[in-house]
């Protein structure tokens, strides 16, 4: 943490424990930023008035909206006018960055376009007549529709294509940036307080160290990891007061370096949740994945190829794989059967079933990179 880090979180701290009773009620259990304890949806809700400023106005009209619904029921967030205006201002900066005008033209893809596809020709319609300077959407959706964009396709007005709500999968950015003619942007964020990191020319997730403190703790024991070591991300947000998000749990993997040259601090996402592969009486390292998407991108190489990993009960495991041309799969469960076993200390069993679409997600309508079929309720 650096010197004005320090400051911002201490005085940030000292805010919260005279003036939300959640952090007031600890009774001196917590004598700086560091000791504050780590909060998630559950606890928000459960104890939500304790979360509410001493002094909020319940006359104030506030704004309303809901996360995606990936972990169970959507939460609601609210702000006032003002965050909400200092949010999208930080959110506005960045896109100057990327070369986006202040008034930009942009075309949003539904979550749900993938359920009619039809609807992707509607969008290069709208592409040739609108004329945008930037295409958002799923990953998964936009390399979708790069692949019906002809060879000859001109827009000339595109500055950049955002992915925004699901893992980039780095063998698929160049056909991407190839087919739109121009670079694909990475952006990390929560609905609960938007902007979080945003990549830069060079594909970097740079933290926006302006609006938010990211920390990346052991999800078992909670402590703060070694820079460059894999955890769970937790965030602090520095605007966020109508209801505050002090070292608030994402759910999110991944890792924090600091890139001392350019005096910033890199994300490093992993695919997959800090509690998605599940086994009675013990947690799993979430490294699993970080091997998994190793092992998969160099048998991807020159190949268009997705994953999806489906845990269907505690020791029984299905990836499925869109690639094109065939596969041999029992070649492939064959060298994956004692990868998994090693990664997981246990005997698994690994099947491959090679398929033309990978599974969405019904509430929000994402391509998550492991499905875990498991009943959360009876672990």
């Amino acid at each position: 943490m650096s010197e004005e880090e320090r400051y911002r979180v201490n005085l940030l701290f000292q805010e919260v424990v005279r003036n939300y009773e959640y952090y007031c009620n600890l009774n001196g259990e917590s004598h700086n930023f560091e000791e504050l304890p780590l909060v998630d949806k559950e606890v928000l809700k459960t104890c939500y008035p304790l979360f509410r400023s001493k002094n909020h106005d319940e006359t104030q009209p506030y704004i309303e909206s809901f996360t995606s619904g990936t972990t169970g029921i959507p939460f609601k967030c609210i702000r006032t006018k003002r965050e909400q205006i200092q949010l999208s201002l930080m959110i506005s900066r960045k896109h100057a960055k990327w070369g986006l005008p202040v008034k930009h033209r942009s075309i949003v893809l539904s979550n749900r376009v993938s359920i009619y596809p039809d609807q992707y020709n509607c969008y290069i319609e709208q592409i040739n007549r609108i004329n945008p300077h930037r295409i958002q959407g799923r990953f998964s959706d936009l390399l979708e529709l790069s692949k019906r964009v002809n060879h000859n396709f001109t827009c000339p007005a595109l500055v950049c294509i955002q992915n925004w709500g699901e893992s980039i999968q780095p063998n698929h950015i160049e056909q991407i940036e190839r087919a739109f003619q121009a670079p694909l942007y990475n952006y990390y964020g929560i609905e609960e307080i938007y902007g979080i990191a945003y990549s830069d020319k060079d594909r970097m997730l740079v933290i926006d160290q302006e609006s938010v403190y990211v920390e990346i703790v052991n999800p078992d024991t909670h402590k703060v990891v070694r820079e460059g070591e894999l955890g769970e991300i937790v965030v602090t947000s520095f605007f966020m007061k109508s209801v505050p998000y002090i070292r608030y749990r994402t759910g999110d993997l991944g890792a924090v370096t600091y890139d001392r040259k350019n005096n910033r601090k890199i994300l490093h996402l992993l695919a997959g949740r800090k509690n998605s592969i599940l086994f009675k009486n013990r947690t799993i390292n979430a490294s699993i994945f970080r091997y998994l998407d190793r092992f998969l991108y160099e048998l991807s190489v020159g190949v268009d190829l997705r994953y999806q990993l489906v845990q269907n009960s505690y020791t029984s495991f299905l990836l499925l794989l869109t690639v094109t041309g065939n596969i041999q799969t029992n070649e492939l469960e064959k060298r994956l059967g004692p990868m998994f076993d090693s990664w997981l200390g246990e005997k698994v069993e690994v099947k491959v079933q090679q398929v033309s679409e990978l599974i969405k997600n019904s509430y929000n309508g994402k391509t998550e990179p492991f499905i875990c079929q498991i009943n959360r309720e009876d672990y």
